[in-house]
């Protein structure tokens, strides 16, 4: 508190002038807390040293940082129940205060010939629509809506589980990543530069896949994985999730499936609360979804002038 009041960087000093200051204001401190001020200083110094190192390296790879209290920062994220305190995004980075987004997720290991179909045809609505699409890099499904989104002329952003000058996860999506980037899309990741991908860091991006828009579209989920877990955080996030219905499509025994049907049905054992489940909206053809949020935002519109008189 002393040095806070004479604006002395405490931390950035020598030894011997924390040392002489110290004494010149006559603080009594034993052997012991001395090395141990002496040990924390040094530590801090090091961090110092690190954030700029790192702040630098943001620069050359034009990596924009956004702290939970900036005002650049997204309000999408900002009202989620965990926002991340900080994101880091490269590319088009304007491209995440676009509201008309909506998150096109699924499965690593999809029926590829109804994933494909059905993820292009969702992509070129958007387009169309002048809406983006949200992926999370991931095999399968997400990589069919990046592909999607691109094929059409259209703008996609990626979350990710990694930090960037880290890892590309996965390593088979590397030239995706560029191709992104080239096209006009963004990344974003709550992880600092350097962070390797962890399972862990996979399911905490998943809550941002679908908050950071106005939800998701699952094309295909098994019963258990990554994309169980994106529409439970949307579904507590009262954002949109919207679920392609395989029905008449012969793949009932197809194992990575299985959850588009529980879910449809309304089965219990998929982890979903009765009242979550009944929120999710079914979909034969992806295609209808933007009518269906048009005509469910002009309700809530209503409803609200309703109120207001």
């Amino acid at each position: 508190m002393e040095s806070f009041k004479e604006k002395i960087n405490f931390i950035k000093s020598s030894l011997k002038e924390r040392k002489e200051f110290l004494e010149d204001k006559n603080i009594k401190l034993t052997y012991d807390e001395i090395q141990l001020l002496i040990y924390f200083f040094d530590k801090i110094e090091l961090i110092y040293k690190d954030i700029e190192e790192e702040i630098k390296r943001e620069k050359e790879l034009n990596i924009k940082s956004i702290g939970l209290l900036d005002g650049e920062y997204p309000q999408n994220l900002k009202n989620i129940k965990l926002p991340p305190y900080m994101i880091y995004v490269m590319g088009n980075w304007k491209e995440i205060y676009k509201e008309n987004s909506l998150g096109l997720v699924g499965t690593r290991y999809p029926e590829d010939y109804f994933a494909k179909k059905i993820m292009d045809e969702i992509s070129n609505e958007l387009v169309k629509n002048n809406w983006n699409g949200i992926g999370g890099l991931a095999k399968g499904c997400d990589t069919y809506g990046h592909e999607g989104m691109l094929k059409f002329g259209g703008v996609t952003g990626g979350i990710l589980g990694n930090g960037f000058g880290g890892d590309i996860f996965p390593e088979e999506n590397k030239e995706l990543f560029y191709r992104i980037l080239d096209k006009g899309g963004y990344f974003l990741t709550e992880l600092p530069y350097g962070s390797l991908t962890k399972g862990c860091y996979l399911l905490g991006r998943n809550r941002l896949q679908g908050t950071l828009g106005k939800g998701i579209f699952v094309g295909e989920t098994g019963i258990k994985g990554g994309t169980i877990t994106t529409i439970k955080s949307t579904l507590a996030e009262n954002k949109y999730v919207f679920i392609w219905n395989p029905k008449n499509k012969n793949l009932e025994n197809f194992l990575n499936v299985q959850g588009n049907f529980k879910i449809i049905n309304g089965e219990k054992d998929m982890g979903i609360g009765i009242k979550d489940m009944k929120k999710i909206i079914s979909v034969e053809d992806p295609r209808e979804i933007l009518e269906i949020i048009k005509k469910e935002e002009n309700k809530k519109l209503s409803s609200s002038l309703l109120t207001l008189f």
